[in-house]
């Protein structure tokens, strides 16, 4: 019967039963194009015959069909009814019994020329003494492989200090002698029927070359992981930003220049003696700016401290006493306290960030900025640069307007 009348009679069977290949693939487990195959007889879909094989038993049990009997209708009816058997091993032929017992005789009458017992031997050499009766008594058929009977000949010939190349060269020729006897006389084995021949269809849809080269495992597991890596740089930052969010902002100081206000006295300034001789005079002018003043009000005194960023050359002076002179350290905290007054002088104003009473006037000038900083219980005071003076030619001081200053008359 062929492929395509088992087909058929499978397609009948589940027509008869009143089922789809849908409610059989749900119950046997095999996929519905499977089954459709099997029907139609074309079983090269399938992936192997073993599958085929399998796949038919299962859907023949569901259909209340006997599986030997399609298995039957598969395999021709041409198994001869008995074969010959053959013994696993024939009994050595008399020329081999012949020079295995030659051999023992060989190690017999060395052990006994140097009068040694087998207990004796089995102790130095560490072979069991029944295994040496049975060498040179030539029974080499009673030892469990020819592997190991050879390792001990080649042991106990060492031994006895007899030739052990010409011994094992002539085991090893009666071995081979009683192969070739036992093949000679094995028969051939008869072809055992099998399933008719199937060729295999490839499936029509097919992946083209290069999308086979992209899925392939190393590319998609490359990719899986940077798609992680990716992931976890994102949960990273969404992490960090949510702890600043939750930390809030930090309060920083107000800027040095919105706690600057004017004060209500100027500090005069000093004028320049007119060269001798001259008919000009100097005239003390007014300041351009007046004086600016962060107000840090302390009645209880001053408390100072000056953290340097850099290294600063400074003049200190603590209520109209110098306290030091000097370059500061960067990174260090200096502290003063003083009463009425602290006056510092330096050549680089954005170096210093000063600390008055426990309050944070941050960075106190420009890079090389040279500044004179008075601090007092009211606050801080920066003095305004001083203009120089003004001469004029009649030798009386003449007030000019803060806004307006003087003309000077060339000499």
């Amino acid at each position: 019967m062929s492929v395509k009348d088992i087909g058929s009679k499978l397609s009948q069977a589940r027509q008869e039963k009143g089922v789809s290949l849908e409610d059989a693939s749900g119950v046997t487990r095999i996929r519905a194009h499977y089954l459709e195959a099997l029907e139609k007889g074309e079983f090269g879909l399938l992936p192997s015959p073993v599958q085929v094989r399998g796949f038919l038993g299962a859907y023949a049990a569901y259909l209340n069909l006997d599986p030997e009997e399609i298995f039957a209708l598969l395999e021709p009816s041409s198994v001869p009814a008995e074969s010959p058997s053959t013994p696993a091993s024939a009994p050595p032929s008399p020329e081999a019994d012949s020079a295995y017992r030659e051999i023992g005789a060989q190690l017999r009458e060395r052990r006994t020329s140097l009068e040694l017992t087998l207990p004796e031997i089995e102790e130095r050499i560490h072979i069991s003494e029944r295994y040496l009766s049975w060498l040179e008594a030539g029974d080499f058929e009673r030892f469990p492989s020819p592997t190991q009977s050879r390792g001990m000949l080649s042991n106990y010939a060492n031994f006895l200090g007899l030739p052990t190349n010409e011994l094992l060269a002539r085991y090893a020729d009666v071995l081979q002698q009683q192969f070739e006897t036992v093949q000679e006389e094995k028969p051939s084995r008869p072809k055992l029927p099998g399933l008719p021949k199937i060729e295999f269809k490839r499936p029509e849809f097919e992946l083209p070359l290069w999308a086979r080269r992209i899925l392939s495992f190393d590319v998609l597991f490359v990719g899986g992981l940077i798609v992680g890596l990716f992931v976890l740089f994102v949960w990273g930052l969404t992490r960090v930003g949510a702890t600043r969010a939750e930390q809030g902002s930090q309060p920083t100081a107000p800027a040095l220049a919105g706690l600057l206000v004017p004060t209500e006295t100027a500090t005069p300034l000093t004028t320049r003696a007119a060269d001798p001789g001259s008919d000009l005079v100097a005239v003390p002018t007014q300041n351009l700016t007046p004086q600016l003043t962060v107000e840090v009000a302390n009645p209880g005194g001053i408390e100072l401290r000056i953290q340097p960023n850099q290294r600063v050359w400074a003049r200190i002076s603590v209520d109209g006493g110098q306290v030091f002179e000097g370059r500061l350290a960067p990174n260090e905290t200096y502290s003063y306290t003083a009463i009425s007054q602290i006056l510092i002088y330096t050549g680089n104003a954005g170096g210093l960030r000063i600390f008055l009473n426990g309050r944070d006037l941050g960075v106190v000038g420009i890079q090389g900025e040279i500044a004179q900083l008075l601090f007092s219980p009211q606050g801080l005071a920066t003095p305004t640069p001083v203009p120089e003076p003004t001469l004029t030619p009649t030798g009386e001081a003449s007030p000019t307007a803060p806004s307006e200053p003087s003309n000077t008359t060339a000499p």
